[in-house]
């Protein structure tokens, strides 16, 4: 799946625009359509977006489908729907049914003043193992409706499952009175309250910063200063500006799991640092482990979950597998086990300019890595980049009996995560902050009118300073918004709002943020 136009909390970097003029469906009374859905959509939780399904995994799939990611149970978005006359409609939708690349669809009901439709739409299934993707024509139920608007709510109803939504539209369609069944003539939806509508007599910069939550799911990695030698001593790490993650029976509950639970901080426990520039994430692990098991052959591995390990699991995030950073290498969930070896023995194997050493000590072993963000998907990594990341350090103790050999620890996973996994962003090498920011609209509007959205993390007070739109062919400057926003509290925001750029011209763009 291919992801455009994210809104509210995509994150903030830089992402090509061509000015042109934009074309867009008309309006169908009675009907919104994705882009009508996210001119009005919002969700006091959650992100709501576009994304434009793969032909290779949906047949006759539509270009764009309006998507809605709840955090949990409860969480909604809500979207206005114009009500063409005073009668009984169907509510419906085109609706995505399958598995999903960015994590399961799940059970979402709809809503409308207060009354509730029948018609669950569970998107996800598991059965068989890969289930192909199915649009399906959704009847969410039948009501009185009023015009000239109706406000309908889309919520999921169970958290532990799928998160996800994906529509193709939202519509009215008329029944006749005599067809209406007595629990729908049940169902009135009054007018939504009249919207008011400013007059825009002139069109004037604006930005709109609200905080959205915390930093709970979100770890920064900051850059290297100097690229680490990757030969599995870690000295030259105390010169790089990495936060030790710890990986024992303290991140449980609150960051991870742990299945079964080893026996002490000795028999498996250990502390990671992370750093990337340009190419590549690097990875250093000072692990303990009172008990190591190497290879018996060497090259002949098998899974890294029989032998003591370190496996990173990344999810290559649409948005930049997508777009102009595209390396077209990508898969959708990728996996590096960085398994222990004796001396004398060769690493696992990586793929490609992938590469890990790993170094006996007295407590256990140390291994460091190299990490090409090609083969996850997109290059080069720049500030702002964000991508769920999860790490699992894994125990095999040859010594013990059978059912207790085996233990490990899983690190950035939880119910409060992404699909599972929480959340890292890549940061300059002292800053505080960073974030992604998107235009609203691929293209800018006939008035030369640029809208945005975006987002930012915020790890100790700052101030952003400014947005730059930036000529991709020269790098320079075309124009300047000032913003001089000081950001108080740690957390993610939000950020709406627009530049007129008249007369700026044809040609491609990227949006840059000053902090």
């Amino acid at each position: 799946m291919q992801l455009r136009n994210r809104i509210p909390s995509v994150a903030l970097t830089a992402v090509t625009m061509a000015c042109a003029a934009p074309t867009f469906p008309a309006s169908s009374l009675g009907r919104c359509s994705v882009d009508e859905l996210l001119a009005t959509a919002t969700s006091p939780a959650g992100e709501v977006y576009a994304v434009e399904p793969s032909a290779s995994q949906l047949a006759n799939a539509p270009q764009r489908m309006f998507a809605f990611r709840a955090l949990g149970a409860g969480d909604y978005a809500s979207a206005r729907l114009p009500v063409p006359q005073e009668g009984y409609y169907a509510l419906r939708s085109q609706a995505l049914w399958g598995p999903w690349a960015e994590g399961r669809l799940g059970r979402f009901e709809a809503s409308a003043d207060g009354v509730v439709f029948p018609g669950v739409l569970q998107g996800w299934y598991g059965l068989p193992t890969n289930p192909p993707f199915q649009l399906r024509d959704h009847l969410w139920g039948v009501a009185h409706f009023t015009p000239p608007e109706a406000e309908v709510r889309l919520a999921l109803t169970h958290s532990g499952q799928g998160n996800l939504l994906a529509i193709g539209d939202l519509r009215l369609e008329p029944v006749k009175d005599e067809s209406v069944q007595p629990a729908d003539k049940e169902r009135k939806v009054a007018a939504a309250p009249q919207r008011k509508r400013a007059v825009i007599t002139e069109a004037r910069p604006t930005c709109d910063i609200k905080w959205q939550r915390g930093l709970e799911w979100t770890a920064f990695i900051h850059c290297v200063q100097r690229v680490p030698q990757i030969d599995g001593v870690l000295a030259d790490w105390k010169d790089i500006s990495a936060e030790r993650i710890s990986i024992n029976a303290s991140i449980i509950p609150h960051r991870g799991w742990v299945a079964p639970s080893p026996a002490s901080d000795a028999d498996l426990s250990g502390s990671v640092w992370l750093s990337w520039d340009a190419t590549s994430l690097y990875l250093a692990a000072e692990i303990k482990d009172d008990d190591l098991m190497a290879p018996a052959e060497s090259g002949k591995w098998g899974s890294p979950f029989g032998h003591d390990s370190l496996v990173v699991n990344v999810k290559s995030p649409p948005w930049l597998t997508s777009g102009g950073r595209s390396s077209g290498l990508g898969p959708a969930d990728a996996g590096f086990g960085l398994s222990f070896y004796a001396k004398g023995q060769s690493p696992r194997p990586l793929g490609d300019t992938a590469r890990y050493v790993a170094r006996r000590t007295k407590t256990g072993y140390t291994i460091e890595a190299s990490l090409p963000f090609g083969l996850l998907g997109w290059k080069p990594a720049d500030v702002g980049d964000r991508f769920p990341l999860g790490l699992i350090l894994v125990d095999i103790d040859p010594s013990k009996p059978g059912g207790e050999r085996f233990d490990q620890y899983g690190w950035n996973f939880g119910p409060g995560s992404w699909a599972g996994m929480g959340e890292v962003r890549l940061i300059d090498k002292v800053g505080a902050a960073a974030g992604e920011l998107i235009p609203a609209s691929d293209t800018l509007l006939p008035s030369g009118l640029l809208q945005y959205v975006g987002s930012v993390d915020v790890s100790a007070p700052c101030t952003l300073k400014s947005i730059q739109v930036v000529r991709k062919a020269t790098g320079a400057v075309a124009a300047t918004h000032e913003l001089n926003q000081k950001l108080d509290k740690p957390g993610r925001y939000s950020i709406v709002g627009q530049i007129p750029l008249p007369g700026l011209g044809e040609g491609e763009y990227h949006l840059r943020l000053v902090m």
